[in-house]
């Protein structure tokens, strides 16, 4: 990624462990990271613009240009990293350590079998507070990439931009506040299908930050091969329809 943005970058998955980087946030106003997390991608994105998400929970804290080690990581004494870490942010951590009970009714921290979604904010000690959240990182479960070509699917509610009917309202490119999700790793096909039945809502699609977005009309499917997509953007004009998506993700392991 060329752009400054709160995105840790998931480098290593194993079972009991998830190795984050994050580029450390250059100057001296940022001084911690607070790494959050949830179950489910539409609490990830939290009770905004129609998609009533529960939101993050808080799971821990890594120094900017610091690295953090979860409890299990430590009493497990793994050995040291052999890869720089000058100019990152670091934190290893077992998701058992954050895990909660299962719960329809409010967000919930997942075990390690199964996939969660994590975002960053960046604490500012000039203003002391948490700047807004960055987008969201899909973490699989710990045995995801034990395949070729493991087929990444997901389920969620499109935010609402409010900005009347399409034709004739689109916007120039997607703004920041819209669902943005990444993929645990590059895609090699992907379909996303809007879910809203014919006569719906329509869904507004980009693959990359200040790009213009493509349209997927209600009860139809775009699919694309060889696409090399690391991020989705989602939004819809004037509703919130569901949609769900099927990746083929490429394994480097």
């Amino acid at each position: 990624m060329t752009r400054q943005r709160d995105i840790p970058s998931n480098q290593y998955r194993s079972t009991g462990q998830v190795n984050l980087t994050l580029p450390k946030s250059p100057g001296n106003s940022i001084t911690h990271y607070e790494v959050r997390g949830a179950a489910r991608l539409n609490d990830a994105y939290g009770p905004v613009a129609g998609v009533a998400g529960f939101g993050t929970l808080p799971m821990f804290t890594v120094p900017n240009g610091g690295d953090f080690r979860s409890k299990a990581i430590q009493m497990r004494r793994l050995p040291a990293i052999e890869e720089s870490s000058r100019g990152l942010t670091r934190a290893i951590y077992d998701p058992d350590d954050y895990a909660t009970p299962i719960t329809a009714a409010a967000s919930y921290l997942p075990s390690d079998e199964v996939a969660s979604f994590i975002r960053v904010a960046a604490f500012d000690h000039v203003s002391g507070t948490y700047l807004p959240e960055g987008p969201i990182v899909i973490i699989p479960p710990y045995d995801f990439f034990s395949t070729k070509e493991p087929i990444f699917t997901l389920t969620g509610k499109a935010p609402n931009l409010a900005i009347g009917a399409f034709p004739p309202n689109i916007p120039d490119t997607l703004p920041p506040t819209v669902l943005n999700f990444m993929l645990p790793a590059y895609s090699m096909t992907l379909s996303l299908v809007n879910l809203d039945p014919v006569g719906g809502k329509p869904i507004f699609v980009a693959f990359h930050p200040g790009m213009p977005p493509t349209v997927v009309m209600p009860g139809e499917e775009i699919g694309l091969t060889g696409a090399g997509s690391p991020e989705f953007f989602i939004a819809s004009p004037n509703g919130n329809p569901w949609f769900t998506v099927r990746v083929a993700v490429a394994n480097s392991a």
